[in-house]
């Protein structure tokens, strides 16, 4: 998509080159011997079109300011829905891992919709700033024809024909002159939006879904692995049991969490969850019934209730469980404040804190971590320890880390070579 938004700005660019200074440069040079032989067949019929054009000429530079705000307008939403279009793409794992497909037609229904009310009303100016060159041309012609009619000047009918026919000439370079300046103005934001563009950094939820399911779940995992990428492993988890994946950075731990959430296709083994075997092509709560934390922990594009609400969470439980966490205030401090693509940035504890929270107020059986406690200060790891102890014995927990007090929680450890 950023390579898309590149591609439009270009264009743009390219479009002010190819109309803007040459068009404005050939539109002048014809315009000059049209100018010298209208004053040379009248002087007063001349002077009297310039009277008349001048109020029209400023109300249409006020009109491309008005496009000009609108064009922007424009370009902002179209920036919009690229942006988001990113943050779909990079998150589209997090979508599928939570069944939440619906999220992103809904979200880019009404990205694309604001987007096109603001794009046709650009468009509408445009096209009516490009039609006001006929109407000065025409009200120029008027005003010569009522003073020729009434004899306010001092013209003989020869010199009034001569006059239009001249006139008429101008009608075409004055077009591209209008014409000229409103690509350039194009021109110039797209330049200005061509410097910001960032630099660029996997489906939907299955047909016939039953549901996310609640209520205890026992996981069996069988020779799991990603070739080349992690060992096979397996284990058999009971409700309420705890299993960490230990091993060195790079050993596969990540991977193996992919794999079991059904994002690496190239995955091999088998996962059932209370004895009932998932195909490789389901994905999602209904079939995988667990609560991802990533350990990047992403923040889509919303607010903190929107995030908290993946996955079908409730979120003023949510709301409950971050301040559990100790992270009440993001809910004040937060309230509806826009957050991932083109709003407001959160630090990697906070993005951690909306992250774990979600998975613990779903009340999917199975809660899948990966590395909980990296990157984390004393007292917020403090806290996410508190609550993997809280949570023994109520949730299933598959865990990824290194961190030994992490470890000492679990029931069995599998450690990766």
């Amino acid at each position: 998509t950023t390579i898309a938004r590149l591609t439009s700005r270009l264009r743009e660019a390219e479009a002010a080159v190819a109309q803007g200074p040459f068009s404005v440069a050939r539109a002048v040079a014809q315009l000059l011997p049209i100018a010298v032989g209208l004053a040379f067949v009248s002087p007063t019929l001349t002077l009297l079109a310039v009277v008349v054009l001048t109020p029209f000429s400023l109300a249409l530079s006020l009109a491309r300011r008005r496009w000009r705000r609108s064009h922007e307008s424009s370009m902002r939403a179209s920036d919009l829905v690229h942006e988001e279009m990113d943050d779909l793409i990079r998150h589209l794992d997090l979508w599928r891992s939570c069944g939440s497909g619906h999220h992103v037609r809904d979200l880019l229904h009404r990205l694309g919709s604001q987007a096109a009310s603001a794009h046709v009303r650009a468009q509408t100016i445009g096209v009516a700033i490009s039609s006001a060159n006929e109407v000065l041309g025409a009200a120029a012609l008027l005003a010569v024809l009522i003073v020729a009619s009434q004899g306010l000047a001092e013209v003989d009918g020869a010199s009034v024909i001569a006059f239009i026919a001249i006139f008429f000439l101008a009608y075409r370079p004055l077009r591209d002159l209008g014409d000229a300046r409103t690509a350039w103005l194009r021109g110039r934001e797209a330049l200005q939006t061509l410097a910001s563009l960032p630099s660029p950094v996997h489906s939907p939820e299955p047909p016939g879904d039953p549901g996310p399911r609640s209520g205890p779940a026992h996981l069996h995992v069988e020779n799991l692995c990603v070739p080349d990428r992690s060992p096979p492993v397996g284990f058999d988890l009971a409700p309420g049991r705890m299993v960490a994946l230990a091993g060195a950075t790079g050993a596969g731990k990540t991977s193996l969490l992919r794999a079991l959430l059904g994002l690496e296709p190239s995955a091999l083994g088998k996962v059932s969850v209370d004895g009932q075997p998932v195909l490789p092509d389901q994905v999602g709560p209904s079939f995988r019934p667990f609560a991802w934390v990533p350990q990047d922990a992403p923040v889509v594009s919303g607010s903190l209730d929107d995030n908290l609400r993946i996955g079908g969470a409730d979120p003023d439980l949510a709301h409950g469980k971050l301040a559990t966490l100790g992270a009440s205030r993001l809910v004040r401090d937060l309230g509806e404040t826009k957050l991932g693509a083109g709003g407001r940035p959160l630090s990697g504890g906070e993005r951690r804190w909306v992250s774990l929270a979600r998975a613990l107020a779903t009340g999917l059986p199975v809660l899948l971590l990966d590395e909980p406690t990296v990157g984390l200060d004393a007292q917020a790891r403090a806290a996410v320890l508190d609550v993997l102890r809280q949570v023994r014995g109520k949730r299933s927990v598959v865990v990824a880390s290194h961190d030994d007090e992490v470890l000492s929680l679990a029931d069995d450890v599998i450690t990766l070579p």
